[in-house]
């Protein structure tokens, strides 16, 4: 496709790239339609993909799809996804100064196991 390009003439070179965009918009167009159908109206971008796959249709990428509901503004939770949390202030460690909060690492630290097969103990 590149290579069409680059042996065209300018005006030719502007009628091509009206023409890609115009298949893009169009495929845009399909992606979301389908996207917004009864039957995937709850479903994933994943499961989109993989439902038609298996019904041996592909129409574009996961990420395609994501990029489309993202454009169309639908990237919101779909299907039975639970709500994401926010993320909540630290209340227990709260450093004031520099060298002020120190935390250990301990999972290690469990007091001494014996495996077998091993000869230290």
């Amino acid at each position: 496709m590149w290579n069409q390009a680059r042996k065209m003439g300018f005006v030719d070179r502007l009628q091509f790239e009206l023409r890609r965009k115009e298949k893009a918009r169009a495929e845009k167009v399909v992606v979301a339609s389908l996207c917004n159908q009864p039957e995937y109206r709850s479903c994933p971008p994943a499961f989109i993909v993989a439902d038609q796959l298996d019904r041996g249709r592909y129409l574009a990428s996961e990420s395609t799809f994501y990029r489309v509901l993202r454009d169309y503004d639908q990237i919101h939770l779909r299907g039975r996804q639970k709500t994401p949390e926010r993320k909540r202030q630290a209340t227990t460690h709260k450093a004031s100064e520099v060298n002020r909060l120190w935390a250990w690492d301990t999972p290690g630290c469990l007091g001494q196991r014996e495996e077998p097969g091993s000869t230290y103990t």
